[in-house]
């Protein structure tokens, strides 16, 4: 076969496949890419299929044009062997197909040139063995390659492209400052012109972005559905596996099409074994470690989790030392189990969990969990996959395995899981006391947060029936705190400061200064008068490594503070604790340290700041469902005063083109929507949105809307 032909039958791309619009959410990933092309001659995007590998290095070609004299591209998505690398390659930068690399060399050194390699991951020993050669011939050429798996060779620079953030649970800011979200919208409104985003399908369409897991190939997919389908069936159908997210678009190689077709693609080049441990590693839910994946998936010593993090099937955290699989490919892999099969791999991590839980609960008590011993807020969703697979067999034993030993954490640190069903296991004959305490110590707390506080009072007390005769101080302090708190909500202050300084005197026998920290907090809380004295020792003892004793404990000594008209010293505490409980990500105890911090601004007359911090803490009560968080900030925000706060934040005015944007700001226009409305870059309007934020002293878009209006700038 002649070169010529060669070429048309692999069909060579001498220029990227721009995507028709901007690409979105990739800003900062263009920089990166640009700032190491200009140090390294060889970049290589590399991530899973569909990430828009491709999209963003026509974005980086398009913002490095006047820094090169010359770019070319070969697109090698059919190319498998040496040759048929070499001729595309050649075609790219001569415009003939030839297999000869001096030649094409030759052709290289004449002009300084960014080489662009798109799709290698078929090829990429070929790939890697030809670049290697052609930079070593071509001193003024550099590389930028697209591919799934590194070409791993000298002096290659790698850049992971990632996911588009979205929404989640956990999530304050308006769904549209997502990418994930806003390519949604786009691709949607390109193929219904009349849909819409509205108050009511919000939620659907950040859970249809959570399930593409980001990946913007699974976002297009499921977006063009709109023209036929409601939302609520596109979710059902991507639920049901990657089969569903399929297309017809002409631009895209087939491989591209559907999801289906891009995970298959990524497998041709997997092992047996390797291909068999990332189906097994689908029964983790948000994500594992490699001890955790060994045990599971039984894998053999010669196989390693790094070769499918190569392939970008799997995604690796160094921070963390965690692997996850996206939801697209967890989902397709789970989908080729039989159900026997599947059975068997979900008995092993239902025992890989109970086992999790038993560690889980012999550290309930000791220095910060949350520091110490991580692995609850880790695997929270296995655990919580676990203990809903118990819960559909019927498993009530399996179930009470995994829960009782850390069923109070669950309370104070997550959704509780099947919590409406915990009552029922009570009811059990089997259920050893250990088990029942736990279990009725954790619906103390959780009625507590609910508002429920007589159901408080009553499971808080039977657990210290259990406690007593178990001679175990923990739970019976715990329990102690519990009834106390839910006395003074119900009116008997005095009761409850009695039940904390019996939970003191039993919490001395408790290793570690933990609960009594705790029963100290609680009663400088209880007893504003004494609080000094009550806290007096604590905050040596929390910075100990009890993270989350600590802010709690310089959450109390900001409102001491405050009583004792030291308004610096209370703003640095109250600053000090919420910046703790955002590092620790532990909802309940952020949104009332955000109460605190408050109550701190309200007290000095900054009611921008005390709104602010109100709004946060309401925002995080909801989503968790705790009603004292909810009251209490509905009472601050309640208690400040009507008229419009401070002025702005500095003595600089906005401009004109601020004036402009922060007017767009008050409507559901993304920043790149406001961008196209004014006819300027995105950046521009990114620039002004910070700048706008530094005039009027706010951090949120929503806080300066308020405050623009509050000052009259859209009256004009």
């Amino acid at each position: 076969m002649s070169g010529g032909d060669l070429v048309r039958r692999l069909g060579a791309v001498t220029t990227l496949r721009r995507p028709a619009n901007q690409v979105i959410g990739r800003s900062d990933d263009v920089r990166l890419v640009l700032g190491a092309l200009t140090d390294q001659r060889l970049v290589t995007l590399v991530g899973p299929g569909g990430v828009g590998k491709t999209a963003l290095a026509a974005e980086v070609v398009d913002e490095a044009e006047p820094e090169f004299a010359r770019i070319v591209t070969a697109g090698l998505v059919n190319a498998q062997q040496r040759g048929e690398v070499a001729c595309l390659i050649s075609s790219a930068v001569m415009g003939e197909p030839i297999e000869d690399l001096d030649r094409i060399a030759t052709a290289l050194a004449a002009t300084p040139t960014l080489l662009v390699l798109d799709n290698c991951e078929q090829a990429v020993d070929a790939v890697a063995e030809i670049t290697q050669q052609l930079m070593a011939r071509t001193p003024d050429t550099r590389v930028l390659a697209t591919s799934r798996r590194p070409l791993e060779v000298a002096g290659e620079v790698t850049v992971a492209v990632r996911p588009l953030a979205f929404p989640t649970d956990f999530t304050t800011a308006p769904v549209t400052e997502f990418p994930a979200v806003q390519l949604f919208l786009e691709r949607a409104r390109q193929a219904d012109p009349t849909f819409e985003l509205t108050d009511a399908n919000t939620g659907i369409v950040a859970t249809i972005c959570a399930k593409a897991d980001g990946i913007p190939l699974a976002i297009e997919l499921a977006a063009v559905l709109v023209r036929g389908r409601r939302l609520a069936d596109i979710l059902a159908a991507m639920t049901d596996g990657s089969g569903a997210l399929g297309g017809n678009r002409r631009d895209l190689h087939d491989h591209q099409r559907s999801i289906a077709a891009s995970l298959e693609w990524s497998r041709r080049f997997l092992s047996g074994d390797e291909e068999q441990l990332l189906d097994r590693l689908s029964v983790f839910a948000g994500g594992f470690t490699a001890a955790a994946a060994r045990r599971i998936g039984e894998t053999p010593d010669d196989i390693d989790l790094t070769r499918l993090v190569d392939h970008s099937l799997v995604l690796f955290d160094p921070g963390a030392g965690r692997y996850r699989l996206l939801e697209v490919i967890r989902s397709d892999a789970e989908a080729r189990f039989g159900p026997a099969d599947w059975d068997d791999l979900v008995d092993r991590h239902i025992e890989w969990c109970q086992d999790l839980a038993a560690e889980i609960g012999t550290r309930l008590y000791e220095a910060d969990p949350q520091r110490r011993f991580p692995a609850f807020n880790h695997e929270i969703a296995n655990l919580g996959s676990a203990l809903r697979r118990c819960w559909q067999r019927g498993d009530v034993a399996g179930f009470r395995r995994i829960l009782a030993p850390m069923a109070n954490w669950w309370v104070h640190h997550a959704r509780p899981e099947g919590v409406e069903h915990w009552p029922e296991l009570l009811l059990d004959d089997d259920i050893a006391d250990d088990q029942s305490m736990s279990i009725q110590l954790a619906l103390a707390y959780h009625f507590s947060h609910r508002g429920r506080h007589e159901l408080s009072v009553e499971y808080a007390r039977k657990t210290q029936e259990l406690a007593r005769p178990l001679d175990d101080p923990a739970p019976l302090a715990a329990a102690l705190l519990g009834e106390g708190n839910a006395a003074a909500e119900l009116g008997d202050v005095d009761r409850g400061i009695e039940l904390h300084l019996e939970a003191m005197a039993v919490a001395a026998r408790v290793p570690g200064p933990y609960v009594e920290l705790w029963a100290r907090v609680n009663l400088a809380r209880l007893d504003p008068a004494g609080a000094a004295e009550h806290l007096i020792g604590t905050l040596e003892q929390a910075e100990q490594g009890f993270t989350i004793a600590e802010a709690l404990v310089r959450m109390e000594l900001s409102r001491v503070a405050v009583g004792k008209g030291r308004p610096t010293e209370a703003a640095r505490m109250a600053d000090q604790s919420v910046e703790i409980m955002r590092d620790v990500d532990y909802g309940e105890g952020l949104a009332t340290a955000l109460t605190a911090r408050a109550e701190v601004a309200a007290s000095a007359g900054d009611a921008i700041t005390a709104r602010a911090g109100f709004d946060e803490s309401l925002q995080i009560g909801r989503r968790i469902n705790h009603e004292g968080v909810i009251a209490g900030a509905r009472e601050g925000l309640a208690a400040l005063p009507d008229a419009p706060p401070a002025r702005v934040a500095t003595d600089e005015s906005l401009s004109e083109r601020e004036l402009a944007v922060a007017r767009l700001l008050r409507g559901d226009l993304t920043q790149r929507e406001i961008a196209d409305e004014l006819y300027v870059a995105p950046s521009t309007v990114k620039s002004h949105v910070k700048s706008i934020y530094r005039k009027l002293g706010v951090a949120k878009r929503s806080h300066a809307i308020t405050v623009a209006a509050e000052l009259g700038l859209f009256d004009s």
